[in-house]
């Protein structure tokens, strides 16, 4: 909830007017500064295991051993490393990113625009393929033995969820335009009590 907040006030249009043309280096130096700043922390405190993870990286007897050990990162519940490193690599391709315009953006824009609907619907459909296949051909029958499987899976996924996920930013955003850009978790709030 913190990073949220911080977010919400560096992309406010005080900070970045919302004109596509205008320049943003504010905004930019804010990304590019809280990312590096991320980056070196999370090399200073795992460098010296001083806090942020429960496991120590330990050396390995090769390069690669000890890289992995190195970023070997609890994701669930989040570990201060793992958070350091991975809005510390966002908050540098935002600020990379932030005056690329053109169709590949814009998709990636539409699904940045509704993250939690796209992520909850994905499981929930994946679900449903599931039942059915375990029904169909039985429980545990295939097998995803290769990364390549994993990525033509989420494209798939991403290509049939593509316009839900439009259709839900537009009415996310609408809601928001009729309350007053109050947030849509209170929106939806709001709109259940009545």
């Amino acid at each position: 909830m913190l990073v949220d907040h911080v977010r919400e006030r560096i992309f406010r249009p005080n900070i970045c007017p919302h004109d596509a043309n205008a320049k943003t280096p504010k905004r930019q130096k804010i990304l590019l500064l809280g990312g590096l700043s991320a980056l070196v922390l999370l090399l200073v405190l795992r460098a010296f295991n001083i806090y942020g993870e429960i496991l120590p990286w330990q050396a390995g007897e090769t390069l690669i051993e000890s890289l992995k050990s190195f970023v070997n990162y609890t994701k669930y519940p989040p570990s201060l490393d793992y958070l350091l490193l991975t809005l510390g690599i966002a908050w540098l391709l935002l600020s990379a990113l932030e005056n690329v315009d053109n169709q590949v953006s814009k998709v990636v824009e539409r699904f940045g625009s509704a993250p939690m609907f796209f992520d909850i619907v994905h499981l929930y459909l994946l679900l449903i393929i599931y039942r059915i296949l375990s029904a169909q051909f039985g429980a545990n029958q295939g097998d995803v033995n290769d990364v390549w499987q994993v990525w033509a899976i989420a494209a798939l996924l991403a290509l049939v969820l593509y316009y839900p996920t439009v259709v839900f930013s537009r009415f996310k955003k609408t809601l928001n335009h009729a309350l007053g850009e109050v947030p849509v978790a209170n929106a939806v709030s709001c709109v259940m009590m009545l």
